[in-house]
């Protein structure tokens, strides 16, 4: 998800190319027990403590850099996102979801009661051809894209489907190495974007500079 080309802070502080980085840690696939855990240890370390700066890992779920909390809150409240893995199609362990776990834990981290379909109907689920002015753009390697919109389905409601692209990377600043595929993407975006706001000037008999 954010195994961008450049070094970021997002989630933690990652140097350019995170991943490459993460395997050159787990190459041996004849390591013992003890052997195989220091070098899971080592990977992971790439993401909760590259800079060194952590004496200890910690393993709770939260994220003090991004706030995760907020994240959290916004899911139970409005953004009900079921994930559940059964171990045969996907890498997971097996873990089921059902909504009135997910609610029950809300209430007791929030205090809260978790509105199932409000999502869909504040925003009409995938059933948003009326919708206008929308351009869904996908990091293909990023997992979000799976659940995102791909294919254009209106002049306004416009997909952008960058190769190579993880997680919003198009939204993050420019980076040296960033790229021709996300450059041209963060061009059309823009192109578009103007687009509307020229029309919408026109229409209206606004002067408008962009």
């Amino acid at each position: 998800m954010i195994d961008y080309p450049n070094p970021a802070d997002f989630l933690s502080k990652l140097p350019a190319y995170p991943i490459k980085i993460v395997c050159q840690y787990l190459t041996n696939p004849d390591s013992n027990d003890k052997q195989l855990i220091a070098s899971v240890a080592k990977a992971i370390s790439v993401y909760t403590n590259y800079t060194g700066e952590t004496e200890c890992n910690k393993i709770d779920a939260s994220n003090e850099r991004l706030g995760t909390n907020a994240w959290d809150f916004q899911a139970c409240t409005e953004m009900v996102l079921p994930q559940c893995s059964n171990g045969v199609d996907d890498m997971f362990e097996p873990k089921q979801w059902t909504f009135d776990e997910f609610s029950e834990d809300c209430r007791k981290k929030f205090g809260i009661n978790s509105e199932r379909y409000k999502a869909l109907i504040m925003f009409g689920g995938k059933h948003i051809q009326t919708a206008t002015n929308i351009i869904f753009s996908n990091g293909l390697r990023d997992p979000w894209s799976a659940g995102g919109v791909l294919e254009t389905l209106s002049d306004s409601l416009i997909a952008i489907k960058i190769p190579g692209a993880c997680h919003h990377e198009d939204l993050r600043s420019q980076g040296p190495n960033d790229p021709k595929v996300l450059l041209d993407a963060r061009q059309q975006e823009l192109r578009i974007i103007h687009g509307w706001l020229q029309s919408y000037y026109d229409e209206n008999r606004i002067k408008f500079t962009f």
